[in-house]
Protein backbone atom coordinates (compact mmCIF):
# COMPACT_ATOMS: atom_id res chain seq x y z
CA UNK A 1 0.00 0.00 0.00
CA UNK A 2 1.61 3.43 -0.95
CA UNK A 3 -0.02 7.11 0.69
CA UNK A 4 1.00 10.70 -0.07
CA UNK A 5 3.31 11.35 2.76
CA UNK A 6 2.95 15.44 3.83
CA UNK A 7 6.33 16.70 4.92
CA UNK A 8 6.49 19.62 7.58
CA UNK A 9 7.83 21.70 5.04
CA UNK A 10 4.50 21.70 2.68
CA UNK A 11 5.60 19.28 -0.09
CA UNK A 12 3.95 16.26 -0.66
CA UNK A 13 6.24 12.57 -1.76
CA UNK A 14 4.70 9.47 -2.95
CA UNK A 15 5.98 6.55 0.37
CA UNK A 16 6.82 2.91 -1.30
CA UNK A 17 4.94 -0.01 -0.40
CA UNK A 18 4.03 -0.17 3.43
CA UNK A 19 3.69 -3.43 5.11
CA UNK A 20 -0.31 -4.23 6.78
CA UNK A 21 1.17 -3.69 10.05
CA UNK A 22 3.40 -0.47 9.70
CA UNK A 23 0.74 1.43 7.85
CA UNK A 24 -0.09 4.94 9.75
CA UNK A 25 -3.09 6.46 10.23
CA UNK A 26 -4.19 8.60 6.91
CA UNK A 27 -6.89 9.84 5.27
CA UNK A 28 -8.79 7.96 2.39
CA UNK A 29 -10.69 9.54 -0.39
CA UNK A 30 -13.92 8.29 -2.42
CA UNK A 31 -14.77 10.12 -5.69
CA UNK A 32 -16.17 9.02 -9.13
CA UNK A 33 -13.98 8.66 -12.13
CA UNK A 34 -13.81 11.47 -15.31
CA UNK A 35 -12.43 10.01 -17.90
CA UNK A 36 -8.81 12.25 -18.29
CA UNK A 37 -9.01 14.15 -15.83
CA UNK A 38 -7.52 11.86 -13.06
CA UNK A 39 -3.65 12.59 -11.90
CA UNK A 40 -2.52 9.15 -12.32
CA UNK A 41 0.36 7.38 -10.61
CA UNK A 42 2.82 8.03 -14.35
CA UNK A 43 1.91 11.64 -13.90
CA UNK A 44 3.27 11.52 -10.00
CA UNK A 45 6.16 9.50 -11.51
CA UNK A 46 7.09 12.04 -13.98
CA UNK A 47 7.39 15.06 -11.65
CA UNK A 48 9.92 13.01 -9.55
CA UNK A 49 7.22 11.85 -6.78
CA UNK A 50 7.33 15.04 -5.66
CA UNK A 51 4.01 17.68 -5.49
CA UNK A 52 4.66 21.55 -4.74
CA UNK A 53 2.25 23.35 -2.78
CA UNK A 54 -0.93 24.17 -4.75
CA UNK A 55 0.25 28.01 -5.27
CA UNK A 56 3.40 27.16 -6.66
CA UNK A 57 2.04 24.40 -9.23
CA UNK A 58 -1.11 26.15 -10.85
CA UNK A 59 0.97 27.64 -13.69
CA UNK A 60 3.16 24.03 -14.11
CA UNK A 61 -0.70 22.04 -14.43
CA UNK A 62 -2.20 21.38 -17.51
CA UNK A 63 -5.63 22.28 -18.24
CA UNK A 64 -6.52 18.68 -19.19
CA UNK A 65 -6.61 16.86 -16.21
CA UNK A 66 -7.51 20.54 -14.29
CA UNK A 67 -10.24 18.48 -11.97
CA UNK A 68 -8.19 15.80 -10.95
CA UNK A 69 -5.86 18.21 -9.43
CA UNK A 70 -8.20 20.09 -7.61
CA UNK A 71 -9.27 16.73 -6.00
CA UNK A 72 -5.82 16.33 -4.83
CA UNK A 73 -5.09 19.61 -3.82
CA UNK A 74 -8.47 19.03 -1.37
CA UNK A 75 -7.40 15.71 -0.25
CA UNK A 76 -4.16 17.11 1.06
CA UNK A 77 -5.36 19.99 2.64
CA UNK A 78 -7.77 18.26 4.28
CA UNK A 79 -5.50 15.92 5.71
CA UNK A 80 -3.28 18.40 7.11
CA UNK A 81 -6.40 20.07 8.25
CA UNK A 82 -7.24 16.91 10.41
CA UNK A 83 -4.00 16.49 12.19
CA UNK A 84 -2.63 13.75 9.67
CA UNK A 85 0.54 13.22 7.39
CA UNK A 86 -0.91 10.26 5.04
CA UNK A 87 -3.62 10.01 2.57
CA UNK A 88 -4.63 7.77 -0.14
CA UNK A 89 -6.09 8.34 -3.49
CA UNK A 90 -7.10 5.42 -5.43
CA UNK A 91 -6.03 7.18 -8.96
CA UNK A 92 -2.41 7.80 -8.45
CA UNK A 93 -1.70 5.70 -5.58
CA UNK A 94 -1.99 2.01 -7.74
CA UNK A 95 0.42 1.34 -10.48
CA UNK A 96 -2.17 0.04 -12.77
CA UNK A 97 0.52 -0.70 -15.63
CA UNK A 98 1.50 -3.64 -13.71
CA UNK A 99 -1.13 -6.03 -13.37
CA UNK A 100 -0.72 -7.90 -9.99
CA UNK A 101 -0.26 -4.84 -8.18
CA UNK A 102 -3.49 -4.10 -9.60
CA UNK A 103 -5.28 -6.86 -8.40
CA UNK A 104 -4.11 -7.12 -4.91
CA UNK A 105 -5.24 -3.22 -4.52
CA UNK A 106 -8.79 -4.52 -5.77
CA UNK A 107 -8.94 -7.39 -3.39
CA UNK A 108 -7.50 -5.31 -0.13
CA UNK A 109 -9.48 -2.15 -1.03
CA UNK A 110 -12.30 -2.97 1.15
CA UNK A 111 -9.75 -3.55 3.89
CA UNK A 112 -8.07 -0.06 3.03
CA UNK A 113 -11.44 1.72 3.45
CA UNK A 114 -12.05 -0.23 6.26
CA UNK A 115 -8.62 0.47 8.21
CA UNK A 116 -8.93 4.27 7.26
CA UNK A 117 -9.04 7.42 10.03
CA UNK A 118 -11.86 9.08 7.65
CA UNK A 119 -13.36 8.69 4.46
CA UNK A 120 -13.59 11.80 2.73
CA UNK A 121 -16.84 11.77 0.25
CA UNK A 122 -15.78 14.34 -2.64
CA UNK A 123 -19.14 15.26 -4.26
CA UNK A 124 -17.96 17.38 -7.79
CA UNK A 125 -21.75 17.53 -9.02
CA UNK A 126 -23.20 19.01 -5.93
CA UNK A 127 -23.25 22.20 -4.13
CA UNK A 128 -25.82 22.29 -0.97
CA UNK A 129 -27.68 19.37 0.94
CA UNK A 130 -30.29 19.77 -1.41
CA UNK A 131 -28.79 18.72 -4.54
CA UNK A 132 -27.18 15.56 -2.54
CA UNK A 133 -29.50 13.56 -4.03
CA UNK A 134 -29.07 14.11 -7.40
CA UNK A 135 -25.02 12.99 -7.15
CA UNK A 136 -23.31 10.93 -9.45
CA UNK A 137 -21.81 9.06 -6.91
CA UNK A 138 -25.11 7.07 -5.54
CA UNK A 139 -25.12 5.46 -9.22
CA UNK A 140 -21.91 4.04 -8.91
CA UNK A 141 -20.85 0.33 -7.79
CA UNK A 142 -17.73 0.83 -6.02
CA UNK A 143 -18.73 3.58 -3.70
CA UNK A 144 -21.13 1.10 -1.82
CA UNK A 145 -18.52 -0.35 -0.27
CA UNK A 146 -16.57 3.29 -0.22
CA UNK A 147 -19.95 4.40 1.92
CA UNK A 148 -20.29 1.14 4.29
CA UNK A 149 -16.58 0.06 4.79
CA UNK A 150 -15.33 3.32 6.77
CA UNK A 151 -16.57 4.23 10.23
CA UNK A 152 -16.46 7.34 9.65
CA UNK A 153 -17.86 9.07 6.60
CA UNK A 154 -17.73 12.51 5.84
CA UNK A 155 -19.40 14.55 2.61
CA UNK A 156 -18.04 17.20 0.73
CA UNK A 157 -19.25 19.53 -2.07
CA UNK A 158 -17.41 20.30 -5.36
CA UNK A 159 -16.16 23.31 -3.46
CA UNK A 160 -14.65 21.45 -0.66
CA UNK A 161 -17.58 22.93 2.13
CA UNK A 162 -18.58 20.11 4.69
CA UNK A 163 -21.86 19.09 3.99
CA UNK A 164 -22.42 16.55 6.75
CA UNK A 165 -21.36 12.99 7.74
CA UNK A 166 -22.75 9.79 7.28
CA UNK A 167 -24.97 9.73 10.80
CA UNK A 168 -25.88 13.09 10.47
CA UNK A 169 -27.15 12.60 6.66
CA UNK A 170 -28.50 9.15 7.81
CA UNK A 171 -32.14 9.27 6.60
CA UNK A 172 -30.79 11.09 3.41
CA UNK A 173 -29.01 8.24 2.74
CA UNK A 174 -31.31 5.56 3.81
CA UNK A 175 -33.92 7.49 0.82
CA UNK A 176 -31.88 7.67 -1.06
CA UNK A 177 -29.95 3.62 -0.88
CA UNK A 178 -32.42 1.89 0.93
CA UNK A 179 -29.66 0.46 3.61
CA UNK A 180 -31.21 0.67 6.81
CA UNK A 181 -29.72 3.24 9.79
CA UNK A 182 -28.76 0.55 11.86
CA UNK A 183 -26.28 -0.43 8.95
CA UNK A 184 -25.13 3.10 8.36
CA UNK A 185 -24.65 4.01 11.95
CA UNK A 186 -22.62 0.62 12.42
CA UNK A 187 -25.06 -0.51 15.34
CA UNK A 188 -25.73 -3.60 12.86
CA UNK A 189 -22.61 -6.16 11.51
CA UNK A 190 -23.03 -6.69 7.53
CA UNK A 191 -22.51 -9.92 8.62
CA UNK A 192 -26.28 -10.56 10.00
CA UNK A 193 -27.51 -9.14 6.50
CA UNK A 194 -28.69 -11.85 4.18
CA UNK A 195 -26.99 -11.76 0.50
CA UNK A 196 -30.52 -11.39 -1.28
CA UNK A 197 -30.66 -7.70 0.87
CA UNK A 198 -27.29 -6.92 0.41
CA UNK A 199 -27.60 -7.18 -4.13
CA UNK A 200 -30.90 -5.15 -3.70
CA UNK A 201 -28.08 -2.38 -2.65
CA UNK A 202 -26.79 -2.89 -5.81
CA UNK A 203 -30.33 -2.12 -7.89
CA UNK A 204 -30.02 0.84 -10.01
CA UNK A 205 -25.90 0.94 -9.51
CA UNK A 206 -23.26 0.79 -12.64
CA UNK A 207 -20.04 -0.24 -13.28
CA UNK A 208 -17.38 -0.11 -16.20
CA UNK A 209 -16.96 -3.67 -16.33
CA UNK A 210 -20.43 -5.72 -16.30
CA UNK A 211 -18.65 -8.22 -14.10
CA UNK A 212 -17.85 -5.48 -11.17
CA UNK A 213 -21.17 -5.23 -10.77
CA UNK A 214 -20.71 -8.96 -8.83
CA UNK A 215 -17.39 -8.51 -7.73
CA UNK A 216 -17.56 -5.00 -5.82
CA UNK A 217 -19.70 -7.08 -3.27
CA UNK A 218 -16.57 -9.28 -2.19
CA UNK A 219 -15.57 -7.14 0.63
CA UNK A 220 -19.19 -6.45 1.91
CA UNK A 221 -20.18 -10.58 1.74
CA UNK A 222 -16.70 -10.70 3.61
CA UNK A 223 -14.79 -13.21 0.68
CA UNK A 224 -12.69 -13.17 -2.50
CA UNK A 225 -13.31 -14.92 -5.87
CA UNK A 226 -11.46 -14.71 -9.12
CA UNK A 227 -12.09 -12.39 -11.52
CA UNK A 228 -13.00 -13.73 -15.00
CA UNK A 229 -13.41 -10.71 -16.85
CA UNK A 230 -15.82 -11.75 -20.20
CA UNK A 231 -18.18 -13.97 -18.60
CA UNK A 232 -20.67 -11.64 -18.27
CA UNK A 233 -23.03 -10.27 -15.73
CA UNK A 234 -25.39 -13.07 -14.78
CA UNK A 235 -22.35 -15.76 -14.24
CA UNK A 236 -20.78 -13.71 -12.27
CA UNK A 237 -23.56 -13.51 -9.93
CA UNK A 238 -24.53 -16.70 -10.22
CA UNK A 239 -21.04 -17.71 -9.42
CA UNK A 240 -21.38 -14.99 -6.76
CA UNK A 241 -24.16 -16.47 -5.15
CA UNK A 242 -23.14 -19.93 -5.13
CA UNK A 243 -19.76 -19.06 -3.22
CA UNK A 244 -21.79 -16.94 -0.60
CA UNK A 245 -23.73 -19.97 -0.05
CA UNK A 246 -20.58 -22.14 0.03
CA UNK A 247 -18.96 -19.96 2.74
CA UNK A 248 -21.71 -19.46 4.75
CA UNK A 249 -21.97 -23.33 5.32
CA UNK A 250 -18.79 -23.21 6.27
CA UNK A 251 -19.22 -20.66 8.77
CA UNK A 252 -22.41 -22.60 10.29
CA UNK A 253 -20.53 -26.00 10.33
CA UNK A 254 -17.99 -24.19 11.78
CA UNK A 255 -19.90 -22.60 14.56
CA UNK A 256 -21.72 -25.71 15.53
CA UNK A 257 -18.01 -27.22 15.52
CA UNK A 258 -16.94 -24.50 18.19
CA UNK A 259 -20.03 -24.73 20.03
CA UNK A 260 -20.09 -28.62 20.49
CA UNK A 261 -16.16 -28.15 21.89
CA UNK A 262 -17.06 -25.51 24.16
CA UNK A 263 -20.25 -28.05 25.28
CA UNK A 264 -17.84 -31.24 25.67
CA UNK A 265 -15.25 -28.93 27.78
CA UNK A 266 -17.90 -27.39 29.67
CA UNK A 267 -18.94 -30.85 30.94
CA UNK A 268 -15.48 -32.11 30.96
CA UNK A 269 -15.27 -29.12 33.65
CA UNK A 270 -18.18 -30.05 35.60
CA UNK A 271 -17.44 -33.73 36.00
CA UNK A 272 -14.09 -32.88 37.69
CA UNK A 273 -15.59 -30.22 39.60
CA UNK A 274 -17.73 -33.12 40.82
CA UNK A 275 -14.68 -35.35 41.18
CA UNK A 276 -13.32 -32.86 43.67
CA UNK A 277 -15.85 -32.02 45.24
CA UNK A 278 -16.81 -35.98 45.98
CA UNK A 279 -13.15 -35.95 47.22
CA UNK A 280 -13.37 -32.66 49.73
CA UNK A 281 -16.72 -34.26 51.08
CA UNK A 282 -15.00 -37.76 51.78
CA UNK A 283 -11.58 -36.06 53.33
CA UNK A 284 -14.69 -34.15 55.31
CA UNK A 285 -16.32 -37.02 56.22
CA UNK A 286 -12.84 -39.24 56.76
CA UNK A 287 -11.90 -36.44 59.12
CA UNK A 288 -15.14 -36.37 61.00
CA UNK A 289 -15.32 -40.14 61.72
CA UNK A 290 -11.41 -39.86 62.55
CA UNK A 291 -12.68 -36.99 65.45
CA UNK A 292 -15.73 -39.32 66.48
CA UNK A 293 -13.47 -42.16 66.85
CA UNK A 294 -10.87 -40.07 68.66
CA UNK A 295 -13.45 -38.93 71.46
CA UNK A 296 -14.94 -42.00 71.54
CA UNK A 297 -11.42 -43.75 72.64
CA UNK A 298 -10.38 -41.05 74.64
CA UNK A 299 -13.78 -41.10 77.14
CA UNK A 300 -13.41 -44.91 77.44
CA UNK A 301 -9.81 -43.96 78.59
CA UNK A 302 -11.10 -41.77 81.30
CA UNK A 303 -14.01 -43.81 82.45
CA UNK A 304 -11.45 -46.68 82.90
CA UNK A 305 -10.02 -46.75 86.18
CA UNK A 306 -6.17 -46.69 86.09
CA UNK A 307 -4.85 -50.05 88.06
CA UNK A 308 -1.45 -51.37 86.88
CA UNK A 309 -1.25 -55.07 86.07
CA UNK A 310 -4.73 -55.78 85.92
CA UNK A 311 -7.19 -57.50 83.43
CA UNK A 312 -9.56 -54.70 83.04
CA UNK A 313 -6.31 -52.91 81.99
CA UNK A 314 -5.01 -55.27 79.31
CA UNK A 315 -8.83 -54.97 78.12
CA UNK A 316 -8.34 -51.54 77.92
CA UNK A 317 -5.17 -51.60 76.36
CA UNK A 318 -6.41 -53.96 73.45
CA UNK A 319 -8.92 -52.11 72.82
CA UNK A 320 -6.99 -49.28 71.76
CA UNK A 321 -5.45 -48.90 67.70
CA UNK A 322 -2.26 -49.53 67.44
CA UNK A 323 0.03 -46.74 67.64
CA UNK A 324 2.13 -45.10 65.22
CA UNK A 325 5.61 -46.00 64.48
CA UNK A 326 6.95 -42.93 65.27
CA UNK A 327 6.83 -41.53 68.54
CA UNK A 328 7.47 -38.58 69.69
CA UNK A 329 9.94 -38.39 72.91
CA UNK A 330 9.30 -35.15 75.20
CA UNK A 331 11.00 -35.05 78.78
CA UNK A 332 7.96 -33.75 81.63
CA UNK A 333 9.38 -30.65 83.33
CA UNK A 334 9.40 -31.79 86.87
CA UNK A 335 10.27 -35.67 86.29
CA UNK A 336 13.33 -37.22 87.44
CA UNK A 337 14.63 -40.79 86.53
CA UNK A 338 14.65 -43.41 88.97
CA UNK A 339 18.24 -45.14 90.03
CA UNK A 340 18.10 -48.27 89.52
CA UNK A 341 20.77 -50.87 91.49
CA UNK A 342 23.45 -52.77 89.60
CA UNK A 343 22.90 -49.91 86.49
CA UNK A 344 26.04 -48.47 87.03
CA UNK A 345 28.25 -52.07 87.00
CA UNK A 346 26.69 -53.24 83.41
CA UNK A 347 23.65 -55.45 84.39
CA UNK A 348 20.81 -56.52 82.27
CA UNK A 349 17.96 -54.44 83.62
CA UNK A 350 15.70 -52.74 81.95
CA UNK A 351 16.33 -48.84 81.20
CA UNK A 352 14.96 -46.27 82.79
CA UNK A 353 11.51 -45.35 81.83
CA UNK A 354 10.39 -42.53 79.85
CA UNK A 355 7.52 -40.54 78.68
CA UNK A 356 5.92 -41.40 75.53
CA UNK A 357 3.12 -39.29 73.76
CA UNK A 358 1.55 -40.59 70.56
CA UNK A 359 0.86 -38.22 68.02
CA UNK A 360 -2.27 -40.51 67.27
CA UNK A 361 -3.78 -39.05 70.46
CA UNK A 362 -2.32 -35.09 70.53
CA UNK A 363 -5.04 -34.21 68.28
CA UNK A 364 -7.28 -34.95 71.09
CA UNK A 365 -8.84 -32.00 73.42
CA UNK A 366 -8.07 -34.55 76.26
CA UNK A 367 -4.62 -35.47 74.69
CA UNK A 368 -3.47 -33.55 77.90
CA UNK A 369 -5.77 -36.47 80.40
CA UNK A 370 -4.20 -39.19 78.12
CA UNK A 371 -0.47 -37.91 79.07
CA UNK A 372 -0.86 -38.86 82.58
CA UNK A 373 -1.80 -42.00 81.77
CA UNK A 374 0.13 -43.12 79.05
CA UNK A 375 3.48 -42.81 81.20
CA UNK A 376 4.16 -45.91 82.50
CA UNK A 377 7.53 -48.05 83.35
CA UNK A 378 9.08 -50.06 80.52
CA UNK A 379 9.74 -53.13 82.91
CA UNK A 380 5.96 -53.41 83.61
CA UNK A 381 5.00 -52.85 79.80
CA UNK A 382 7.79 -55.84 79.30
CA UNK A 383 6.81 -58.13 82.18
CA UNK A 384 3.22 -57.75 80.59
CA UNK A 385 4.38 -58.76 77.22
CA UNK A 386 6.36 -61.88 78.82
CA UNK A 387 3.33 -62.77 80.83
CA UNK A 388 1.11 -62.49 77.52
CA UNK A 389 3.34 -64.75 75.85
CA UNK A 390 3.70 -67.44 78.17
CA UNK A 391 -0.03 -67.19 78.11
CA UNK A 392 -0.41 -67.92 74.45
CA UNK A 393 2.43 -70.41 74.32
CA UNK A 394 0.70 -72.35 77.23
CA UNK A 395 -3.07 -72.20 75.28
CA UNK A 396 -0.98 -73.12 72.20
CA UNK A 397 0.37 -77.00 73.69
CA UNK A 398 -1.95 -79.58 73.21
CA UNK A 399 -3.24 -81.03 76.47
CA UNK A 400 -1.68 -83.78 77.99
CA UNK A 401 -2.94 -87.65 78.31
CA UNK A 402 -4.62 -89.06 80.53
CA UNK A 403 -2.39 -91.62 82.14
CA UNK A 404 -4.00 -95.05 83.26
CA UNK A 405 -3.98 -95.39 86.79
CA UNK A 406 -1.70 -97.46 88.70
CA UNK A 407 -2.85 -100.03 91.38
CA UNK A 408 -1.41 -99.72 95.07
CA UNK A 409 1.91 -101.00 95.70
CA UNK A 410 2.45 -103.46 98.37
CA UNK A 411 3.93 -101.99 101.52
CA UNK A 412 7.56 -102.99 101.80
CA UNK A 413 8.27 -105.94 104.61
CA UNK A 414 10.35 -104.41 107.80
CA UNK A 415 13.82 -105.50 108.39
CA UNK A 416 13.54 -107.84 111.23
CA UNK A 417 10.70 -109.62 109.73
CA UNK A 418 11.89 -112.55 107.48
CA UNK A 419 11.25 -112.79 103.47
CA UNK A 420 10.16 -115.39 101.54
CA UNK A 421 10.14 -115.58 98.01
CA UNK A 422 7.67 -117.89 97.67
CA UNK A 423 5.11 -116.37 99.78
CA UNK A 424 4.76 -113.33 97.03
CA UNK A 425 2.25 -114.20 94.37
CA UNK A 426 3.37 -111.95 90.93
CA UNK A 427 1.44 -111.98 87.84
CA UNK A 428 1.74 -110.85 84.29
CA UNK A 429 -0.37 -108.26 85.07
CA UNK A 430 1.39 -107.40 88.35
CA UNK A 431 4.58 -106.61 85.82
CA UNK A 432 2.96 -104.73 83.34
CA UNK A 433 1.46 -102.21 85.69
CA UNK A 434 4.57 -102.07 87.96
CA UNK A 435 6.96 -102.14 85.23
CA UNK A 436 10.17 -102.06 85.66
CA UNK A 437 10.17 -100.86 89.65
CA UNK A 438 9.08 -103.84 90.66
CA UNK A 439 11.32 -105.97 88.22
CA UNK A 440 14.22 -103.48 90.09
CA UNK A 441 12.85 -104.38 93.71
CA UNK A 442 12.42 -107.75 93.07
CA UNK A 443 16.36 -107.86 91.48
CA UNK A 444 17.74 -105.49 94.92
CA UNK A 445 15.41 -107.16 97.41
CA UNK A 446 16.58 -110.63 95.91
Amino acid sequence: MRLLELSPGGKCTLTRNLDHNKVPPYAILSHTWQHGQEVTYEDLIRGKRSLSPPYRQRSQRQASNAAGWRKVDFCLAQTRQDGLRHCWIDSCCINKAHPDEKHGAFNAMYSWYQNAHVCYVYLQDVLVVEDLVGSRWWTRGWTLQELLAPSRVVFFSGDGVQLGDKVSLQHVIHSITRISNEVLVGSQPLAEITIEEKLSWMKGRQTTFEEDWAYCLQGILGFEMSRRYGEGRLRAIERLKKEAARRATELRETELKRRQEERQQAQREEELRQEQEALRRRAELDELERKTYDEETHKQLLETPKRKGSKRESQVADSIPSRPKSHETVTMPGYSAPHYPGADHGSALPRPPRVIRSSYYSSSPASSVHDSLVIEDERIVHRRQRRDSYESDRMARPPPLMARPRPARPLAPSRDESFDPAQVEVTLEDLLAVGPKTSSLGRREA
